[in-house]
């Protein structure tokens, strides 16, 4: 065999220790799943995406919790934030169908509650604060001029005005109605109907429409109702569309002949209704959040289970919410593009506060500050490995790349690095969730165990801060800006 050339083998050897340090291209995080029910228990569903998490509330009886999660997934065991019972008498008990809605740059929980007689539920309000899990206070009760005991407040807002939309009970059966509002807490006016059961799919086992949900999307708006009686396997959803006019009017309402959400025997789902909606991180997609049993003879009791599934629209702009889907069955979370990070890489945090974009995240003495990098050791110190998180494989951990099994973890609210341990604390306390940048189509990155809270730098420290908490690292300032980070390429060779 002919010999090569010597300059050839050494051009050869050149090109393959090339390769060898050549960085590889980056690997895309799988996309992140959940199964359904998103949460067993949990009838009457209501959920908001706010800062990086979504805030799940349902019916428990004798109180109000609130339960917080970065990922669908996470609300299935996510613990409970207790944030509301009631002494009084004439608010006691049968705490029923609690929303959370974010007015006027605070949250307000509406609900219905009663004496211990269920035929005299009534709708009151709750205020909050800045971030959905601050303390509440009770604002009141809502009664329209021609009050009448009423179930399942929500919210509709429309043509600039807020109206309260509920059921009620009346002499042809359980009827939605509307009134306008004067503020969160003040009904203004008379109420007005706008439903009466009258199809037979509504009427099943009771004459009942209950529940009703705002639905709006590319300028048209719906009300998306539950009908028949909740304990009847054929429970379902029904829809009115609003055609223009006063909302107030019940002729600018027309109601669908159909259902347009109901069981499935195939999947084994029963009674599913007493719905939600919600948009996904990124506002591209709108999701339908629904109880439901399994009970084929159906069941309006702790058997209901809250689920999960995307919503489509047909041709006429109306919405398609599909058919139940079966449980257990791996569902892609809701859209969150730009928020991946490049799994098993190594990468870069930059500051995207203006005026500090020099600055990136790194590690000294065991603790996550924010500085230029100006030499060799800072590179390093700024440079770490995307891992799959540790305490959830749909988020993230940052390895150290200079000290090998070290993690950027919280502690007493501060970024630290600190070395794996093995512990579930650790790896909770070392996953953070990406989140799309506050501020743009940067990264904010989320803690997994407090979900109120990202990754934040203040005065140069690193903290995992909520907006207006009142822990170190909470200070306002520029918050949103302050918890963006740009993921660069990495420093360090």
């Amino acid at each position: 065999m002919p010999r090569r050339p010597l300059s050839h083998l050494l051009v050869l050897l050149l090109a393959l220790a090339a390769l060898a340090v050549m960085p590889s291209a980056p690997v895309a995080a799988a996309p992140a799943t959940f199964t359904n029910p998103v949460r067993e228990g949990a009838a009457d569903p209501h959920i908001t995406y706010a800062n990086g998490s979504y805030y799940l509330v349902f019916t428990q009886g004798d109180h109000i919790g609130i339960v917080a999660a970065p990922t669908l997934a996470g609300l299935r065991t996510a613990p409970e934030h207790r944030v509301w019972a009631d002494g009084d008498p004439y608010r006691c008990c049968n705490i029923w169908a609690p929303e959370l809605h974010l007015l006027d740059g605070r949250w307000y929980l509406y609900y219905t509650a009663d004496n211990g007689d269920i035929g005299q539920h009534h709708l009151f309000v709750l205020e909050g604060g800045a971030n959905p899990l601050d303390p509440y206070t009770f604002r009141g009760e809502l009664r329209a001029t021609d009050h009448r005991p009423g179930i399942d407040a929500s919210m509709l807002t429309l043509g600039g005005t807020r109206y309260l939309l509920w059921s009620a009970w009346e002499p042809d059966g359980q009827d939605l109605f509307i009134a306008a509002l004067a503020n969160p807490w003040t009904v203004s006016g008379n109420r007005v109907k706008l439903s009466v059961p009258t199809y037979a799919w509504e009427r099943i086992e009771g004459l009942v429409n209950e529940g009703p949900e705002a639905l709006q999307h590319n300028g048209r708006t719906f009300i998306v109702y539950s009908a028949s009686q909740c304990k009847s396997a054929d429970y379902a959803l029904g829809m009115l569309s609003y055609t223009g006019g006063d909302p107030l009017n019940p002729g600018s309402w027309v109601k669908s002949a159909q259902p347009i959400f109901t069981r499935n025997d195939a999947a084994g789902v029963f009674g599913p209704g007493h719905n939600s909606f919600f948009t996904s991180p990124d506002g591209t997609q709108t999701w339908n959040l629904y109880h439901a049993t399994g009970n084929p003879g159906g069941s309006c009791g702790g058997d209901r289970s809250a689920r999960a599934q995307q919503v489509t629209w047909n041709a006429d702009g109306t919405p398609n919410l599909g058919r139940p889907g079966p449980t257990g069955v791996a569902v892609e979370e809701p859209s969150s593009t730009g928020a991946g990070l490049p799994v098993d890489q190594l990468v870069s945090l930059q500051v995207t506060t203006p005026g500090f974009t020099d600055r990136y995240l790194r590690h000294r003495d065991g603790l996550g500050i924010t500085s230029p990098v100006t030499d060799q050791l800072s590179r390093d110190d700024a440079t770490f490995w995307v891992r799959r998180g540790l305490g959830d494989p749909g988020c993230y951990s940052l390895e150290s790349k200079n000290i090998p099994g070290a993690y950027l973890r919280h502690s007493a609210y501060r970024i630290r690095l600190g070395g794996n341990d093995g512990s579930a604390l650790f790896a909770a306390d070392a996953t953070f969730c990406s989140r799309t940048g506050l501020t743009g189509s940067d990264v904010s990155l989320q803690s997994k165990n407090f979900p109120d809270r990202f990754v934040r730098h203040a005065n140069a420290e690193v903290w995992i801060g909520a907006n207006g908490g009142a822990q170190p690292g909470d200070g306002p300032g520029s918050y949103a800006a302050d918890v963006t980070w740009h993921i660069s390429a990495a420093l360090a060779p």
